[in-house]
């Protein structure tokens, strides 16, 4: 007996034996097809091969990994696909607790359902009337003030609409899903378990679940341990550590290929309708921080890049070719974000199987605080989201369908506010700039900056001031802020000599490390060259004559001027005022004019009337004002002024300065807002 079960035990050994040498045969030949572009072949031998040896877990593992490439799964409809996947991965783990790829799997489903569920509004009544309720806020385009790069723009958002988010959370206080809080906790385990079991290969959707919860922490820590440099650039560029990500954001280029390199900083994703040739000169211009060796914008840049590979996409695809790559490059993340399951207009399509409806289109919404709103749909679930608008039906039968048409909204932002920074420094100084124009020598026009920072900075500070002109800085002045403090901040002033035109104005303090500030205006150098003219108002708090200047203040002819950096007087202080005249008709040696100023509340209040006869006699008002008549024995001439505002209310107010030739009878003004407080 013990022979016979022995030759037993001794004739099955070939038996077992022989349909794993097989399948090992077949997934080597499967790979050299994979490797040959051939998938689809590769995943009709697995198949075949598994027909013989159902549980032979390589083989298992190779037809799931397939499977998330969407192959052999095309004839089923997206949901059911993603069914099929996770059987393949809970049969995988019942195998092979240890299957890096079926916790892949398991993760990044369990990943997708928490992003959808964490956003998740319960709306109720789909496109009947119960939704209608938003129609009231539907003023499509609200004009709003946005400064994309070196320019400042009135650009038009799309706003109200069905898919205002402060009306539909109003509205629907059911946020989130039941669960979510499992779903992240079991995309943490088998994410982190794929990587703990297979290596680098699975840390793509771990990155992405860092990501989306902005733990950056984590991300470095991860693309350390993974001697990732990319993942390690972003984490450091996210975590305000702005010259290590700059570093690491060099070595990581280095090891791509010249194509990746072109691809990663192609201005053409920021500027799709017009894409720059040069590329090196056009992230020059856009950057943000002048007095930085690293360029912060390019920086940023890069990291929005990398993170919407990771948010939208996988490496064999990668997300920043996706519609919300496309704009979370542009943009950046959202400031707030919405999912939805319920269509709000007739024709927005439902997933059906067989007539049958099997669930609602889903969308996405992001808007962001100064920006623009986008709205994206998948009517499928097949994570392919595209920038919504209602269908044709919709707007014959509604008057918001046109508030909710993102895909012309994106049309129109591509040439009018193409992309947008958000960068800020890790301690970011809040700085108060004034810029008044005066008539410079040579045809030039004299832009006097006046930059005010908290005193409490105790460390070293640079400062600067930048005129630029079409992306390039034509006038500098880079001084360190001097110790001469005006209230509760220091002051400092600069002036810069530009031709006539439109420039932007970049006012920049840095500190120690990142820490700094900086302010960006577009001004208008005007041309004093002929006719009688008016310089801008410059306010001060002080006007003097015969010294020389100290910290803080200005030399304008004989003029000593303290300049405030604010349009903002304690209520019952003077308010001061300096300002130039030019193209005086001088007459017998001297060119004699009238000056006049008033300060008047905006608000129509009930002030301190006093007996006034108005801007040349333009009638009484309310307020406080001041006339002189005055000579200058040349055709130009400076203004300086002292109003007495001590009777006056807080609140705001219009300074408005005109000045008359008696020679002429012609008369120029200017105006410039004040608050009192």
């Amino acid at each position: 007996m013990r022979v016979l079960v022995a030759l037993v035990l001794f004739g099955a050994v070939p038996a077992f034996a022989q349909p794993r040498e097989e399948a090992s045969r077949v997934l080597a030949e499967a790979r050299a097809l994979i490797a040959s572009g051939d998938d689809g072949a590769a995943y009709r031998l697995a198949g075949r091969a598994l027909d013989g040896s159902p549980e032979d877990v390589p083989l298992l593992e190779l037809r799931l990994e397939l499977q998330q490439r969407g192959v052999g799964l095309t004839a089923r409809p997206p949901f059911a696909r993603r069914i099929a996947r996770r059987r393949s991965a809970e049969r995988l783990l019942r195998l092979d607790s240890t299957s890096a790829i079926a916790h892949d799997e398991i993760g990044r489903q369990r990943l997708e359902d928490y992003l959808f569920d964490r956003d998740f509004i319960k709306v109720g009544g789909g496109f009947g009337d119960v939704a209608m309720r938003h129609g009231d806020v539907l003023s499509r385009n609200d004009r709003r003030n946005y400064r994309p790069g070196t320019r400042t723009q009135e650009v038009r958002f799309n706003r109200g609409g069905r898919y205002d988010l402060a009306g539909l959370r109003a509205t629907y206080p059911i946020l989130g899903k039941p669960g979510m809080e499992d779903d992240l906790r079991e995309a943490r385990r088998s994410l982190n378990a794929a990587v703990r079991h297979g290596g680098g290969t699975y840390a793509w959707p771990l990155a992405r679940l860092l990501i989306a919860e902005g733990e950056f922490d984590a991300l470095l820590a991860l693309g350390e341990a993974q001697e990732d440099d990319l993942l390690r650039a972003v984490a450091l560029f996210r975590l305000g550590r702005t010259r290590e990500a700059a570093g690491a954001f060099d070595v990581a280029m280095a090891a791509m290929t010249e194509d990746e390199r072109r691809d990663l900083d192609d201005p053409a994703r920021v500027r799709p309708d017009d894409p720059p040739r040069d590329a090196e000169r056009f992230w020059r211009e856009q950057d943000v921080r002048l007095l930085t060796d690293e360029n912060e914008r390019l920086l940023e840049h890069r990291a929005r890049v990398a993170e919407a590979d990771r948010l939208f996409g996988w490496p064999t695809e990668l997300g920043r070719g996706a519609t919300r790559g496309e704009i979370y490059i542009r943009y950046g993340a959202p400031e707030d974000r919405a999912t939805l399951s319920e269509p709000f207009y007739p024709g927005d399509a439902h997933v059906t199987q067989g007539g049958d409806v099997m669930g609602s289109p889903r969308f996405v919404v992001w808007e962001y605080a100064d920006g623009p709103r986008y709205v994206f749909t998948d009517p499928y679930w097949s994570g392919d989201y595209a920038i919504y608008a209602p269908s044709s039906l919709a707007f014959s039968a509604s008057a918001s369908a046109d508030a909710d048409d993102y895909i012309e909204q994106d049309e129109r932002l591509r040439r009018e506010m193409p992309d947008a920074s958000q960068y800020v420094p890790p301690t970011s100084w809040p700085l108060a700039v004034l810029t008044t124009g005066f008539k410079g020598a040579n045809g030039m026009v004299d832009l006097v900056v006046v930059t005010g920072l908290e005193a409490d900075r105790d460390a070293d500070i640079r400062s600067a001031v930048f005129a630029i002109r079409d992306g390039t800085p034509e006038a500098m002045t880079e001084t360190a802020i001097e110790s001469g403090a005006s209230g509760a901040t220091r002051t400092f002033v600069t002036t810069l000599a530009v031709p006539p035109g439109e420039v932007t104005v970049v006012s920049e303090v840095a500190g120690e490390d990142d820490e700094g500030g900086w302010v960006r205006e577009r001004q208008i150098a005007w041309d004093y060259g002929t006719g009688l003219k008016l310089s801008g108002l410059l306010l001060a708090t002080s006007v003097d004559e015969g010294r020389a200047p100290e910290p803080g203040e200005i030399r304008r002819g004989d003029a000593i001027i303290r300049p405030t950096p604010e349009a903002v007087f304690a209520s019952g202080d003077p308010v001061a005022v300096y300002a130039e005249v030019y193209g005086l008709r001088v007459r017998d040696g001297l060119a004699r004019y009238s000056v006049e100023a008033a300060l008047v509340p905006d608000d129509g209040r009930p002030g301190v009337v006093q007996a006034i006869g108005g801007l040349f006699g333009r009638g009484r008002r309310r307020g406080v004002a001041v006339r002189i008549d005055a000579s200058s024995p040349s055709a130009d001439a400076g203004i300086p002024l002292l109003l007495d505002a001590s009777r006056q209310r807080p609140g705001a107010y219009t300074l408005t300065l005109a000045v008359m030739d008696e020679a002429t009878g012609e008369t120029v003004e200017t105006a410039r807002a004040v608050t009192l407080r």
